[in-house]
């Protein structure tokens, strides 16, 4: 949901509340709001593990420049697009999976900046429909998180953006909450060349169901489901089976198996709200 919240931190400058608290540029109009903020981060570093010629010629550094355009259109939809933009000097362990699969982790495809450095580029956006309030629908280009940590053992957000359908359901004051997200991924090996001038990438489907309980505004206790669904095999496109059209938790893992073709993922998630600034949480 777009939200319009201010945090309650004091500046004293026009200059500084501008930048950190309110959008560069907004309107307002009845049941229409807009916004667009730029996004920025400039980060350095040094690699104190690397005792190679790399570390003593290369100064790390990443350079990210991208916009967000976010708003609401009456009561029941939200939207949002956004990009980044980046150059990077990453550590050495990093720029030897960029340079051997042509992919830099957690964002997309990379072209060479400065000869050991990379370009690489991301976008994201999503329209959310709210017919009911117990009912959140999207569609959208983006990742998501379900789980705790900085890296989810369910369904973390390493990957590149893709397309996605997500329906989120919530029933008894929001206590009970079901989550169904379909997705298409792609890997970077080819199909074989057909008629077009580009083969295309292979593609591979995903379906994630996650049904959270919440007793208590300090307790989670969740079960999740991901399917990663065989799209092609050697010879041809391969369909997907009925299983993938029916967003229920549990049926994936009936119907193919934890060993089968589609990869299957089930586990369990916990989280216990200690304090305003620790919580615990486990997953299995």
């Amino acid at each position: 949901a777009y939200l319009m919240a201010r945090d309650t931190a004091k500046y004293y400058t026009t200059g500084w509340r501008k930048l950190l608290r309110d959008h560069l540029v907004e309107a307002r109009e009845d049941d229409f709001v807009v916004s667009v903020d730029p996004l920025f981060n400039f980060s350095f570093g040094k690699d104190i593990n690397d005792f190679t010629g790399y570390a003593d010629t290369v100064r790390l550094f990443t350079n990210t420049r991208g916009m967000l355009l976010q708003g609401r259109i009456g009561p029941k939809v939200w939207f949002q697009s956004g990009f980044y933009e980046n150059q990077t000097f990453a550590p050495l362990f990093i720029k030897a999976f960029a340079d051997s699969t042509g992919v830099m982790p957690g964002a997309g495809r990379t072209k060479k900046y400065k000869i050991t450095g990379f370009d690489y580029n991301m976008s994201f956006g999503s329209v959310s429909y709210q017919p009911w309030s117990f009912l959140t629908l999207q569609i959208g280009y983006g990742k998501h998180f379900i789980g705790n940590g900085y890296r989810s053992l369910l369904l973390s957000d390493a990957a590149f953006s893709y397309p996605y359908l997500k329906a989120t359901a919530q029933w008894w004051e929001n206590k009970l909450q079901y989550t169904a997200i379909a997705t298409t991924f792609q890997n970077m090996e080819r199909l074989p060349l057909g008629e077009v001038p580009e083969s295309l990438f292979k593609r591979k489907g995903g379906t994630f169901y996650y049904l959270s309980f919440h007793p208590t505004q300090t307790i989670e206790v969740g079960l999740f489901e991901g399917t990663i669904r065989q799209r092609v095999d050697s010879t041809q496109v391969v369909p997907l089976t009925w299983d993938t059209y029916v967003p229920v938790i549990g049926l994936s893992s009936l119907v193919n198996g934890l060993n089968g073709t589609n990869n299957v993922l089930t586990g369990v998630n916990a989280r216990v709200e200690l304090s305003k600034h620790a919580f615990m949480y486990g997953q299995l």
